[in-house]
């Protein structure tokens, strides 16, 4: 205890303060998805596409119809953003 009383106070509480970054910092590398042993998936295409079919009841042709709509109106996207955004819409305007 008279170790730390005889530390002046500017070098205690920058003690402290690199102590609280370290406690705060570490954790956070150890959550980095660098190292991760598995990779995280966001959502893969069949679940997507089953989501699709549940918001069209099982209706393929709806399906394949809002999903050319959506080719066709942002031509330059992926094929996983279409179906992302089909979905979207679809939940979004469900929403009241």
């Amino acid at each position: 205890m008279k170790e730390i009383l005889s530390f002046p106070m500017f070098e205690l509480a920058l003690l402290v303060l690199i102590i609280c970054v370290l406690c705060w910092v570490l954790p956070q590398l150890s959550n980095s998805p660098s190292r991760r042993s598995t990779p995280v998936r966001t959502s893969s295409k069949p679940a997507i596409q089953q989501r699709l079919y549940q918001l069209v009841y099982g209706d393929r042709a709806t399906a394949d119809r809002l999903l050319r709509q959506a080719r066709s109106r942002y031509p330059d996207r992926s094929e996983q953003w279409i179906l992302e955004k089909v979905v979207f819409d679809l939940e979004r305007d469900r929403r009241w």
